[in-house]
């Protein structure tokens, strides 16, 4: 009877990640005590009892909406990316309400106010653009507007990929004229030495 191979390691999270999470519970922990010392314990707790049942409701509202905008999106065929995006920061603040905390809350409420989740929207969206190809963002988030480097022009980006071919320019001599000019190009001018070698014996 063979034994089965053993299984390998688990994958562990990194450090910064476990160092991050830690600094962060330590932070809640921190805030907890500086409210409870200076509104009470009781209204502390009714604090995070009003962010959890706020937070539960608002989760299933926003997730209702997101798929409602989504669906809209995709029957007006527009692209998905904005409306998809918008509804993911909105169910993930609603989540951070729904979570004990007051650090959590905050930046919670922060996802789901409109203002503010505009600009969250814009942060995801730059993000994406350095992760994702241009036809990538040109099928999710529709054509990009750049900048042109070059002459300084707004040149729409669609994501397609136009085929060219690269012509290059004949070089030119020290005296701006070709440097080997071929059969068919103009020759050079002949001296008068030359010019008299080709006409006819002279007379006796």
């Amino acid at each position: 009877m063979t034994m089965p191979p053993p299984a390998g390691p688990r994958p562990r999270a990194s450090y910064p990640a476990r160092a991050g999470l830690g600094l962060f519970l330590i932070a809640e922990l921190v805030v907890l005590y500086l409210v409870a010392t200076t509104i009470g314990p009781g209204w502390t707790v009714l604090a995070i009892l009003a962010s959890t049942v706020l937070g539960g409701v608002l989760l299933r509202v926003m997730g209702m909406r997101a798929v409602a905008d989504y669906r809209a999106a995709a029957e007006a065929g527009e692209p998905p990316g904005p409306t998809a995006v918008s509804g993911v920061i909105g169910v993930l603040g609603a989540f951070l309400l729904f979570v004990p905390g007051f650090i959590s809350s905050v930046i919670g409420l922060l996802c789901v106010l409109p203002p503010t989740r505009f600009l969250w929207r814009s942060l995801v969206t730059r993000f994406l653009e350095k992760r994702l190809d241009s036809p990538s963002m040109a099928r999710f988030f529709g054509p990009r507007v750049v900048r042109s480097h070059r002459d300084d022009r707004d040149v729409t980006d669609s994501g397609d990929v136009i085929e060219g071919e690269v012509v290059d320019r004949p070089r030119r001599g020290s005296h701006g004229g070709p440097a080997n000019p071929g059969p068919s190009g103009p020759s050079a001018p002949r001296s008068p030495r030359d010019s008299l070698g080709d006409t006819d014996d002279e007379p006796d």
